[in-house]
Protein backbone atom coordinates (compact mmCIF):
# COMPACT_ATOMS: atom_id res chain seq x y z
CA UNK A 1 0.00 0.00 0.00
CA UNK A 2 1.16 3.65 -0.98
CA UNK A 3 0.49 6.54 0.71
CA UNK A 4 1.93 9.68 -1.78
CA UNK A 5 1.23 13.45 -0.69
CA UNK A 6 2.55 16.68 -2.06
CA UNK A 7 2.27 20.13 -0.78
CA UNK A 8 3.78 22.88 -0.04
CA UNK A 9 5.18 24.72 3.27
CA UNK A 10 6.16 28.57 4.09
CA UNK A 11 9.36 26.89 5.56
CA UNK A 12 12.58 26.95 3.23
CA UNK A 13 14.02 23.89 2.27
CA UNK A 14 16.44 22.83 5.48
CA UNK A 15 14.10 24.08 8.10
CA UNK A 16 11.57 21.96 6.20
CA UNK A 17 13.80 18.35 6.25
CA UNK A 18 14.71 19.27 10.00
CA UNK A 19 11.07 19.62 11.03
CA UNK A 20 10.28 16.18 9.01
CA UNK A 21 12.88 14.32 10.34
CA UNK A 22 12.30 15.07 13.78
CA UNK A 23 8.42 14.02 13.71
CA UNK A 24 9.19 11.05 11.99
CA UNK A 25 11.95 10.23 14.64
CA UNK A 26 9.27 10.92 17.49
CA UNK A 27 7.44 8.40 15.43
CA UNK A 28 9.68 5.76 16.24
CA UNK A 29 11.33 6.03 12.53
CA UNK A 30 14.99 5.32 11.88
CA UNK A 31 16.95 7.48 9.27
CA UNK A 32 18.54 5.63 6.59
CA UNK A 33 19.87 8.17 4.05
CA UNK A 34 19.40 12.18 4.25
CA UNK A 35 21.22 12.66 0.82
CA UNK A 36 19.53 13.11 -1.97
CA UNK A 37 16.03 12.61 -0.67
CA UNK A 38 15.06 11.71 3.69
CA UNK A 39 14.67 8.31 3.58
CA UNK A 40 13.60 6.92 7.04
CA UNK A 41 11.96 2.88 7.90
CA UNK A 42 9.86 1.53 10.64
CA UNK A 43 9.18 -1.89 11.41
CA UNK A 44 10.04 -5.38 9.59
CA UNK A 45 9.06 -7.35 6.34
CA UNK A 46 8.21 -9.75 9.16
CA UNK A 47 6.14 -7.73 11.41
CA UNK A 48 3.77 -7.11 8.03
CA UNK A 49 3.41 -10.46 7.86
CA UNK A 50 2.52 -11.88 11.44
CA UNK A 51 1.99 -8.43 13.80
CA UNK A 52 -1.48 -6.78 14.59
CA UNK A 53 0.39 -3.96 14.98
CA UNK A 54 0.55 -1.35 12.87
CA UNK A 55 3.68 0.10 14.12
CA UNK A 56 5.43 -3.58 13.57
CA UNK A 57 4.93 -3.13 9.86
CA UNK A 58 7.95 -2.47 7.48
CA UNK A 59 7.04 0.80 5.88
CA UNK A 60 9.49 3.11 4.09
CA UNK A 61 9.14 6.99 4.31
CA UNK A 62 10.72 8.66 1.31
CA UNK A 63 10.72 12.42 1.19
CA UNK A 64 11.45 14.86 -1.82
CA UNK A 65 11.81 18.79 -1.40
CA UNK A 66 13.15 21.56 -3.53
CA UNK A 67 12.96 25.23 -3.25
CA UNK A 68 9.77 26.56 -4.11
CA UNK A 69 8.94 29.16 -7.11
CA UNK A 70 6.39 31.37 -4.72
CA UNK A 71 8.96 30.62 -1.42
CA UNK A 72 9.05 28.23 0.80
CA UNK A 73 9.39 24.21 -0.17
CA UNK A 74 7.76 22.23 -2.06
CA UNK A 75 7.72 18.64 -0.52
CA UNK A 76 6.90 14.84 -1.81
CA UNK A 77 6.35 12.49 0.75
CA UNK A 78 5.53 8.83 -0.27
CA UNK A 79 4.56 6.27 2.26
CA UNK A 80 5.44 2.55 0.84
CA UNK A 81 3.74 0.08 3.32
CA UNK A 82 4.30 -3.44 3.33
CA UNK A 83 0.67 -5.22 4.28
CA UNK A 84 1.64 -8.89 3.20
CA UNK A 85 -0.20 -11.15 4.98
CA UNK A 86 -2.52 -8.44 6.29
CA UNK A 87 -6.28 -7.64 5.32
CA UNK A 88 -5.97 -3.63 5.39
CA UNK A 89 -9.30 -2.03 6.67
CA UNK A 90 -10.73 1.39 7.29
CA UNK A 91 -9.29 1.40 11.00
CA UNK A 92 -5.36 0.84 8.99
CA UNK A 93 -5.58 3.35 6.64
CA UNK A 94 -6.99 5.90 8.60
CA UNK A 95 -3.54 4.77 11.23
CA UNK A 96 -1.07 6.07 8.11
CA UNK A 97 -3.13 9.03 6.86
CA UNK A 98 -3.20 10.16 10.32
CA UNK A 99 0.42 9.93 10.22
CA UNK A 100 0.98 11.65 6.80
CA UNK A 101 -1.59 14.08 7.73
CA UNK A 102 0.89 14.61 11.44
CA UNK A 103 4.37 14.92 9.11
CA UNK A 104 2.35 17.92 6.80
CA UNK A 105 1.64 19.74 9.87
CA UNK A 106 5.13 19.49 10.85
CA UNK A 107 6.70 20.59 7.88
CA UNK A 108 4.58 23.59 7.91
CA UNK A 109 6.06 24.24 11.84
CA UNK A 110 2.13 24.64 12.86
CA UNK A 111 1.68 24.99 15.89
CA UNK A 112 -0.65 22.32 16.25
CA UNK A 113 -0.28 19.26 18.37
CA UNK A 114 1.11 16.54 16.93
CA UNK A 115 -0.41 13.41 17.16
CA UNK A 116 2.07 10.74 18.70
CA UNK A 117 2.11 7.40 17.52
CA UNK A 118 0.97 6.51 20.82
CA UNK A 119 -2.04 8.27 20.69
CA UNK A 120 -2.78 6.99 17.76
CA UNK A 121 -2.63 3.72 18.92
CA UNK A 122 -5.00 4.93 21.91
CA UNK A 123 -7.35 5.99 19.50
CA UNK A 124 -7.42 2.93 17.16
CA UNK A 125 -8.08 1.11 20.82
CA UNK A 126 -10.55 2.94 21.66
CA UNK A 127 -12.24 2.69 18.21
CA UNK A 128 -11.54 -1.53 18.63
CA UNK A 129 -13.67 -1.57 21.73
CA UNK A 130 -16.38 1.17 20.15
CA UNK A 131 -16.59 -1.81 17.42
CA UNK A 132 -17.15 -4.39 20.17
CA UNK A 133 -19.46 -2.81 22.25
CA UNK A 134 -21.63 -1.98 18.98
CA UNK A 135 -21.27 -6.45 18.11
CA UNK A 136 -23.26 -6.47 21.61
CA UNK A 137 -27.02 -5.59 19.82
CA UNK A 138 -26.14 -8.38 17.14
CA UNK A 139 -25.18 -10.97 19.80
CA UNK A 140 -28.35 -10.08 21.46
CA UNK A 141 -30.63 -9.82 18.44
CA UNK A 142 -29.38 -12.72 16.52
CA UNK A 143 -29.11 -15.06 20.24
CA UNK A 144 -32.82 -14.38 21.09
CA UNK A 145 -33.95 -15.38 17.45
CA UNK A 146 -32.20 -18.55 17.71
CA UNK A 147 -34.22 -19.31 20.98
CA UNK A 148 -37.31 -18.79 19.29
CA UNK A 149 -36.36 -20.65 16.37
CA UNK A 150 -35.42 -23.59 18.81
CA UNK A 151 -39.01 -23.11 20.78
CA UNK A 152 -40.74 -23.62 17.38
CA UNK A 153 -38.98 -26.73 16.66
CA UNK A 154 -39.71 -27.97 19.64
CA UNK A 155 -36.26 -27.99 21.34
CA UNK A 156 -34.80 -26.67 25.12
CA UNK A 157 -31.57 -24.79 24.37
CA UNK A 158 -31.33 -21.10 25.55
CA UNK A 159 -29.27 -19.17 25.06
CA UNK A 160 -28.46 -16.80 28.32
CA UNK A 161 -27.56 -13.69 26.29
CA UNK A 162 -31.00 -13.62 24.59
CA UNK A 163 -33.87 -11.01 25.02
CA UNK A 164 -36.03 -12.17 27.84
CA UNK A 165 -39.32 -10.44 26.83
CA UNK A 166 -38.85 -12.87 23.59
CA UNK A 167 -39.03 -15.40 25.37
CA UNK A 168 -42.31 -14.37 27.61
CA UNK A 169 -43.73 -14.21 23.63
CA UNK A 170 -42.85 -17.50 22.83
CA UNK A 171 -44.16 -19.01 26.02
CA UNK A 172 -47.59 -17.13 26.17
CA UNK A 173 -48.17 -18.38 22.35
CA UNK A 174 -46.93 -21.55 23.66
CA UNK A 175 -49.90 -21.49 26.13
CA UNK A 176 -52.27 -20.40 23.58
CA UNK A 177 -51.67 -22.83 21.22
CA UNK A 178 -52.60 -25.16 23.75
CA UNK A 179 -56.02 -23.50 23.97
CA UNK A 180 -56.89 -22.88 20.48
CA UNK A 181 -57.85 -25.26 17.25
CA UNK A 182 -54.99 -26.61 15.34
CA UNK A 183 -55.92 -25.04 12.59
CA UNK A 184 -55.30 -21.92 14.67
CA UNK A 185 -51.65 -22.91 16.02
CA UNK A 186 -49.89 -22.14 13.08
CA UNK A 187 -51.07 -18.44 12.98
CA UNK A 188 -50.32 -17.71 16.75
CA UNK A 189 -46.82 -19.22 16.38
CA UNK A 190 -45.97 -17.22 13.63
CA UNK A 191 -47.64 -14.27 14.94
CA UNK A 192 -45.15 -14.70 18.05
CA UNK A 193 -42.00 -14.94 15.49
CA UNK A 194 -43.02 -12.10 13.73
CA UNK A 195 -43.34 -9.87 16.86
CA UNK A 196 -40.08 -11.56 17.98
CA UNK A 197 -38.29 -10.25 14.81
CA UNK A 198 -39.39 -7.26 15.00
CA UNK A 199 -37.81 -6.82 18.76
CA UNK A 200 -34.89 -8.42 17.72
CA UNK A 201 -34.71 -5.68 14.71
CA UNK A 202 -34.98 -2.88 16.84
CA UNK A 203 -31.65 -4.24 18.66
CA UNK A 204 -30.18 -4.35 14.75
CA UNK A 205 -31.15 -0.43 14.22
CA UNK A 206 -29.69 0.52 17.59
CA UNK A 207 -26.36 -1.37 16.68
CA UNK A 208 -26.54 0.44 13.77
CA UNK A 209 -27.34 3.60 15.30
CA UNK A 210 -24.58 3.11 18.27
CA UNK A 211 -21.88 3.53 15.43
CA UNK A 212 -22.62 7.31 14.68
CA UNK A 213 -24.43 8.29 17.82
CA UNK A 214 -24.12 7.40 21.80
CA UNK A 215 -27.95 7.61 21.81
CA UNK A 216 -27.60 4.17 20.39
CA UNK A 217 -25.67 2.97 23.08
CA UNK A 218 -28.36 5.14 25.66
CA UNK A 219 -31.61 3.32 24.53
CA UNK A 220 -29.94 -0.10 24.07
CA UNK A 221 -28.92 -0.12 27.64
CA UNK A 222 -32.14 0.95 28.85
CA UNK A 223 -34.61 -1.71 27.34
CA UNK A 224 -31.58 -4.63 27.80
CA UNK A 225 -31.46 -3.41 31.50
CA UNK A 226 -35.10 -3.31 31.90
CA UNK A 227 -35.64 -6.74 30.16
CA UNK A 228 -33.15 -8.40 32.70
CA UNK A 229 -35.53 -7.68 35.59
CA UNK A 230 -37.48 -9.88 33.68
CA UNK A 231 -35.47 -12.49 34.77
CA UNK A 232 -36.04 -11.70 38.85
CA UNK A 233 -39.52 -12.79 38.58
CA UNK A 234 -38.70 -16.09 37.86
CA UNK A 235 -35.89 -16.09 39.17
CA UNK A 236 -32.90 -16.85 36.31
CA UNK A 237 -29.63 -16.01 37.78
CA UNK A 238 -27.66 -17.44 35.32
CA UNK A 239 -29.62 -14.78 32.36
CA UNK A 240 -29.33 -11.69 34.98
CA UNK A 241 -25.59 -12.67 34.74
CA UNK A 242 -25.23 -13.01 30.97
CA UNK A 243 -27.53 -9.60 30.62
CA UNK A 244 -25.33 -8.24 33.27
CA UNK A 245 -22.36 -9.28 31.21
CA UNK A 246 -23.78 -7.36 27.91
CA UNK A 247 -24.55 -4.40 29.32
CA UNK A 248 -21.22 -4.52 31.00
CA UNK A 249 -19.77 -4.30 27.34
CA UNK A 250 -22.30 -2.38 26.07
CA UNK A 251 -21.13 0.49 28.75
CA UNK A 252 -17.95 -0.25 27.43
CA UNK A 253 -18.84 0.73 23.73
CA UNK A 254 -20.59 3.80 24.94
CA UNK A 255 -17.41 5.31 27.08
CA UNK A 256 -15.19 4.42 24.03
CA UNK A 257 -17.29 6.26 21.46
CA UNK A 258 -17.67 9.19 24.49
CA UNK A 259 -13.48 9.22 24.43
CA UNK A 260 -13.39 9.21 20.42
CA UNK A 261 -15.93 12.34 20.39
CA UNK A 262 -13.69 14.06 23.10
CA UNK A 263 -10.43 13.44 20.37
CA UNK A 264 -12.30 14.32 17.76
CA UNK A 265 -12.84 18.26 19.21
CA UNK A 266 -9.86 18.42 19.80
CA UNK A 267 -8.31 17.78 16.69
CA UNK A 268 -7.26 20.38 14.42
CA UNK A 269 -8.10 20.81 11.25
CA UNK A 270 -4.92 20.28 9.11
CA UNK A 271 -5.05 22.29 5.69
Amino acid sequence: MKLDRNFTTHENEQTARDLISQYLLQQGYQQTSSQPNLIFERGSNMGSMTSFSTKRWKVVVTVQTRPSDEGGSQVSVSFDINTTGQWVVKREVNFWNKELEGLIAAACGSDVEIPTQTQLENKLVLEKRHSEGSKWFYWIAGLSVINSVILLMGGSINFLVGLGITQIVDAVSFVISEEVSPNAVLVVKSVAFLFNLGIAGIFVLLGLLSKRSKWGFIIGIVIYGLDALIFLIVPDFLSIAFHCLALFGLFGGLKAFGEIQKQKALEPAIV
